[in-house]
């Protein structure tokens, strides 16, 4: 990755923690909207093998 470029980093988004944070579909919503930006903007973006998991089954759902 160069300097200055922009990084999208998503962090610690676990699906056993649903019903511990409020609002956390809406959450999730929003992380996959940034996540499409990122990829057309062409922004680097950082998960965890978890979320890229979840990530695949999102775009599997749509």
């Amino acid at each position: 990755m160069a300097a200055r470029r922009p990084l999208l980093l998503i962090c610690d988004v676990q699906e056993r923690f649903r019903t511990a944070i409020f609002g956390f579909d809406h959450m999730k919503n929003t992380i996959c909207k940034m996540l499409k930006v990122a990829e057309v903007l062409e922004v680097c973006d950082e998960t965890s093998q978890s979320w890229k998991a979840d990530r695949a089954l999102i775009q599997i759902l749509e």
